[in-house]
């Protein structure tokens, strides 16, 4: 579960390139077999208090329900250690 935050920056404050450089560093420190995810910078986005980022995967796609685990506990390291509400997208 996402903890409550008080977010303190908007969207004309982060660029899309910023909120990448801030959630890379959490897609790197959570491998879960063998797992490589790159983040879609060209289609980030925001609605209301939470940036969409779309990841791809680069490297054999593990069990979905896996897959799925690993990107809420990234979400929820990303909560707590940068104060975004961040939603990681599967994209194609």
């Amino acid at each position: 579960m996402i903890p409550q935050l008080t977010v303190t920056e908007t969207a004309p404050e982060l660029s899309p390139q910023e909120i990448a450089a801030r959630v890379q560093p959490h897609l790197e420190n959570n491998p879960v077999c063998g797992v490589i995810l790159q983040i879609a910078e060209d289609l980030i986005s925001r609605e209301d208090n939470w940036f969409y980022v779309p990841v791809r995967l680069n490297t054999q796609e593990p069990r979905t329900f896996e897959y799925y685990d690993m990107l809420v506990e990234i979400e929820d390291e990303i909560a707590r250690q940068e104060r975004l509400r961040v939603l990681l997208v599967p994209a194609g």
